[in-house]
């Protein structure tokens, strides 16, 4: 007997260490760059894990955006339907609960945030 798939909203989101490890991998492996934000970032930071994690926050230039979403949809991921969804801020799940809340960004010829720039006068400097 085949089991049946649970709806993603009955499911308590919640994204491991072991799943983060598996997303960065990913990315790695298309070549797609992208950085740690919200309770994960923290974490990484400290060394070890402090608290469950309902999803993954992740900054990502936009010219990554449609290679990333291609990658997890092999894997399962979906749009997850929220009031909040943009073009540059958006959610894909899978059927197992995991969530990636992207953060999508543009970067300039010299790798700063033009957006951050014009808005609070810092410039952010390119990762090295």
């Amino acid at each position: 007997m085949a089991s049946a798939r649970r709806p993603r909203d009955t499911i308590q989101p919640e994204m491991t260490a072991d799943d983060v490890g598996d997303f960065l991998e990913l990315m790695a492996a298309h070549g797609i760059r992208v950085w740690l934000d919200g309770g994960w970032a923290v974490d990484a930071c400290l060394g070890s894990q402090t608290r469950p994690h309902g999803d993954l926050d992740i900054v990502i230039e936009e010219r990554d955006v449609t290679r990333a979403a291609a990658a997890l949809h092999g894997r399962g991921y979906e749009p997850v339907p929220r009031s909040d969804t943009r073009a540059w801020n958006f959610v894909l799940g899978d059927d197992a609960g995991r969530q990636i809340d992207f953060h999508v960004i543009t970067l300039d010829e010299h790798g700063c945030g033009p957006t951050v720039r014009r808005r609070t006068g810092i410039s952010m400097p390119p990762a090295r």
